[in-house]
């Protein structure tokens, strides 16, 4: 009978710890990079582009892919750096999806979803730099950042078997990564003048039953730290042009 009890107890820990893996995706990572991309379609004329680079200091106008601003943290950086930058404003930064993508959509001759295409995502970008330089700045910073974060349940969660363990005991391992980038964009010649790119990582452990809150806590701080690593890493990188022009 003893070993059944210990058997029973071994499979628990097996479930509990085996199957309870979980992994999620949040951000704009992949709008972005259409954005990016849009840029180097096959109709972009090559020829009028030119080779000189940023002009300093720099007016620029910032969005954040699918946001109605961005962070107030990295523009408020940027302001602060006069020497690189001379002014800053913040502007909405519309996604492809948020006019041409509808997930039940159905194409009228396939039957299938319809799915943005490059001229839609260019279209889009078009209206973020015609804001831009309505607004009377020369430059666009365009930035987006993606979350990636995971559950697992550690060989504390056999406690998660007890009401009290379920609520008191840290029995899953939280962790994440997030990633930032930004491009600066030319808004007369749609040239990309300067890229800058930031990581930033977190791990932490919560109880079961308020993994899911303490997962979005972790997103979102994950979320304000890399911006932060990433309003950095653009004033050091706008610094290191303008000591080379």
């Amino acid at each position: 009978m003893q070993w059944i009890k210990g058997a029973v107890a071994t499979s628990a820990m097996t479930v509990l710890v085996g199957c309870g893996y979980e992994a999620r995706r949040s951000g704009q990572g992949t709008d972005y990079a259409k954005y990016v991309y849009a840029l180097y379609d096959d109709s972009c004329d090559r020829t009028a582009w030119t080779t000189s680079g940023p002009r300093f200091p720099l007016s620029v106008a910032v969005a954040e892919i699918g946001e109605l601003a961005p962070p107030p943290e990295l523009v408020d950086g940027l302001r602060a750096d006069t020497r690189s930058f001379r002014r800053v404003t913040a502007i909405p930064g519309i996604s492809d999806g948020d006019f041409h993508f509808d997930p039940y959509a159905r194409d009228s001759t396939s039957g299938s979803p319809t799915t943005p295409t490059v001229a839609s995502t260019r279209s889009a970008l078009r209206r973020i730099e015609r804001l831009a330089h309505d607004t009377g700045m020369d430059y666009l910073l365009l930035v987006g950042a993606t979350v990636d974060s995971r559950t697992r349940p550690t060989p504390a969660s056999i406690l998660d078997l007890t009401i009290i363990g379920a609520y008191v005991v840290p029995s899953n391992d939280l962790s994440g990564q997030a990633r930032a980038s930004a491009i600066l964009i030319d808004v007369r010649t749609d040239q990309v003048l300067m890229t800058s790119s930031a990581t930033a990582n977190d791990k932490t452990f919560a109880p079961s039953v308020v993994d899911k809150g303490a997962e979005d806590h972790l997103i979102r701080a994950l979320r304000d730290e890399v911006y932060q690593a990433l309003t950095k890493q653009i004033l050091a990188d706008a610094r290191r042009r303008a000591s080379a022009r």
